[in-house]
């Protein structure tokens, strides 16, 4: 009779309201259902058709989701240790009760073998672990091993993981192990049972791999605070994190007199803020008020719209939008385009400061460069006297020729005091990508708007392989460089820039700019190839390009163009050239075209220079080669 009236009283509750009744029911074996963010007990016909019809594998699901989503709850709520007495007990009795329900859940989704439950029951047990690191053996967790005193079989273990890993990856040019990998290796080890974890499960492994050793985010923030790892997923920020490091996203230790909290911090506006509450709120240029969450909404949005918040070095999380330059005008109090209305000014002085690099720095991440005569030289020996050293830049996700998730920009790095450059990365974009198969069809012949971009958003691409030719360049011809970019800048705030995908494209754009800046003995064209080249990814454009290659020769030319019309080759676009109004299309760049095929301009095909070794150049993994 108690134990039904103790049923009815808990008949609907939350879980972090009833937690210990909660645990209470799942050691009972009761029929635990989570419905509308609450949980009951199931009894009667329904607990009786349950288990009839085999349905007990769903209704633990539904409870191991509800759990897993309370863990992530409890992630943002800071730990507090070095506190007198009651906070203490309260939260290690919280912890072991946590740590408790969850031994339960497990033990029932092993005995399934429903995939789906499979995978909750992978996601709690990554919760779980991130707890017990994020907590501490103080208050019923795990401590992390000290650094001299890993288990060298583990290492050995997940290094060999790591090594065949690696080998399958194709974005990789180099396959040897380098110490910066070695190094977070080892500090994976100081979370054996994580380490463990992986060793047994793929799909936590490949996560891990390529988080972690790929795009370098932190160890520590990645296994102690997993939700908000996987939100900086949603939000499109982990290359950005893996870019700039701890300086940009960190677990720190808040201290309040004797209590201490445990909370990640991302740097805002060039202070860490806690971003554990995402309705707290971050002030930019002393006056614009945004919930932490709006702001992540907006990275999260950055595949659609670039936004009006971009990550600096320095500063951090930045109210900038990479397409319009603008910034903050006091004496107005609104934000509007920074005038760059002047003729050969430093124009670059008035924006964020993307990274400044020490020269050291710079020699190590390009070691080689090719001069005004065109040779190649080592940059430590002659990176001085005012010089800049421009990068020509491409990257590409996929092996060979493909056409999709290609990029070309440049890297310029240029004088920033005593042994130090400033960093500008920077690039043409189409100003809003296509969505959907239509749009993506429609895309590939079209002439559309085009915008630069300040602060390419290829520097956060660790999972591309990246193509670098650097160049030694005077002052004088680095800021003519420069110059003809503010001329482009100012077109495209006026409409006129386009952007064709295989024709006026990115890299197009960065090629052209080199060869008016450094002159055309200098500038060879590293992308220009026949389309019958290419190696799609795309089903449909693999066959026609395989249908056509087995045509005559001579019939080529007018067979491409013929397939392309229906792509849209003759859709158009208004811009400016040489100071007067034109208009531009694929179909006008092909009548033009007199050669006996018809050529794309293809960022990837750098790549290809640097491999077969016509052109001085480095393969990486992200924007330069790691230590």
């Amino acid at each position: 009779m108690n134990d039904r009236l103790h049923h009815k009283s808990f008949k609907m509750a939350k879980i972090e309201e009833n937690l210990s009744e909660f645990t209470q029911m799942l050691e009972q074996d009761k029929a635990i259902r989570y419905q509308n963010n609450e949980w009951h007990i199931e009894k009667g016909a329904k607990s009786f058709c349950r288990r009839l019809f085999r349905l007990e594998q769903t209704r633990m699901r539904e409870v191991a989701k509800a759990f897993n989503a309370f863990l992530d709850q409890q992630e943002r709520i800071p730990v507090v240790f070095s506190t007198q007495g009651v906070i203490e007990n309260k939260q290690k009795e919280k912890f072991e009760g946590i740590l408790k329900a969850s031994k339960e859940i497990k033990k029932r989704l092993q005995s399934s073998n429903s995939k789906k439950n499979q995978g909750a029951l992978r996601a709690l047990k990554m919760r779980t672990i991130a707890l017990k690191y994020r907590v501490g053996k103080e208050l019923g967790g795990l401590d992390l091993q000290k650094a001299e005193h890993i288990d060298e079989q583990l290492k050995d273990a997940i290094t060999e993981a790591f090594k065949g890993w690696k080998e399958r990856q194709t974005v990789y040019s180099e396959k040897a192990i380098t110490p910066t990998e070695q190094n977070i290796i080892r500090n994976l080890c100081q979370y054996p049972k994580f380490v463990k974890m992986l060793l047994k499960d793929p799909y936590q492994k490949e996560e891990c791999f390529k988080r972690l050793l790929r795009d370098r985010y932190g160890v520590q923030e990645y296994i102690e605070f997993y939700s908000i790892y996987k939100r900086m997923e949603e939000c499109l920020l982990v290359g950005w994190i893996g870019r700039f490091g701890k300086q940009l996203l960190s677990v720190e230790t808040e201290r309040d007199g004797s209590i201490q909290r445990k909370v990640v911090t991302l740097k805002v506006e060039g202070k860490k803020v806690n971003i554990l509450d995402e309705k707290s709120s971050v002030t930019f240029d002393g006056h614009l008020k945004v919930d932490i969450k709006n702001v992540l909404d907006v990275f999260k949005a950055k595949n659609d719209d670039p936004g009006n918040f971009a990550i600096f070095g320095p500063n951090g999380v930045t109210r900038f939008n990479v397409h319009v330059h603008d910034h903050y005008n006091a004496e107005k109090n609104c934000y509007e385009p920074i005038d760059m209305t002047q003729p050969n000014i430093p124009w670059w002085e008035r924006y964020p400061v993307f990274e400044i690099v020490s020269r050291q720095e710079v020699s190590r991440r390009h070691p080689q460069a090719i001069n005004k005569e065109g040779c190649a030289t080592d940059v430590a020996g002659h990176l001085n006297g005012g010089k800049w050293l421009v990068i020509e830049k491409a990257s590409k996700e996929s092996p060979g020729l493909d056409l999709d998730a290609n990029h070309g920009y440049l890297d310029i790095y240029i004088p920033a005091g005593p042994d130090h450059y400033m960093l500008v990365p920077i690039g043409k974009f189409a100003s809003q990508f296509p969505k959907g198969f239509l749009g993506r069809l429609k895309f590939i012949m079209g002439t559309f708007e085009g915008k630069i971009a300040y602060g390419d958003e290829n520097q956060c691409y660790s999972r591309r392989q990246q193509a670098s030719v650097p160049y030694l360049v005077e002052e004088d011809l680095g800021k003519k460089l420069m110059e003809l970019i503010r001329q482009d800048i100012l077109l495209s705030r006026e409409g006129f820039l386009i952007f064709q995908f295989p024709w006026e494209n990115c890299s197009h754009w960065a090629h052209f700019k080199l060869k008016a800046a450094l002159g055309k003995k200098i500038i060879v064209n590293h992308y220009k190839l026949s389309i019958l080249k290419i190696t799609p990814s795309n089903p449909l454009l693999k066959k026609l390009v395989k249908g056509v290659s087995r045509t005559p020769k001579k019939i080529h030319p007018p067979l491409i163009k013929f397939v392309l019309f229906f792509f849209g080759s003759f859709r158009k676009k208004e811009t400016m050239e040489k100071g007067e109004l034109t208009e531009k299309s694929m179909s006008r760049v092909f009548k033009q075209s007199t050669g006996e095929e018809v050529e794309i301009y293809l960022p990837g095909n750098l790549h290809e220079k640097i491999k077969e070794g016509s052109i001085v150049g480095t393969l990486s993994v992200g924007p330069f080669v790691q230590p």
